[in-house]
């Protein structure tokens, strides 16, 4: 479940930059539930992978300079209900949710890939 919970914050976080409502880097770790240390971390980890992040201080909040899709880093893909049966042989009745790695992408069950368009606004 610790995968499930890394990914949601990652796309609160997408979600806040693409906004720029992130507030002040206090503010925006409160928002993500985690340390203003950690909120660095995250942000120089997207930057490695192409992200161009800056900070205005006017509106005192963090935006991508240019345009970013965090989806490409992490490709997902919804698994029908009969092959998700055919991997856990058979015991997968609306279950936990639960993931298979295959390469570089994660696989979801439907239970997950239904919540995949949460909104969160400016919090």
């Amino acid at each position: 479940m610790k995968i499930i919970k890394q990914l949601e914050r990652l796309q609160k976080l997408d979600h806040l930059l693409k906004n720029e409502c992130t507030g002040t880097p206090e503010n925006f770790a409160k928002k993500l539930g985690i340390s203003r240390s950690h909120v660095y971390r995250l942000i120089e980890t997207l930057k490695d992978f192409g992200a161009e992040i800056n900070y205005n201080r006017k509106q005192q909040s963090f935006y991508y300079k240019n345009p970013f899709n965090i989806k490409k880093l992490i490709p997902l893909n919804k698994l029908s209900v009969s092959n998700m049966e055919k991997i856990n042989a058979g015991f997968s009745k609306n279950t936990v949710p639960s993931f298979f790695m295959r390469r570089n992408s994660f696989t979801f069950t439907p239970y997950f890939a239904q919540n995949r368009d949460i909104s969160y606004g400016c919090l």
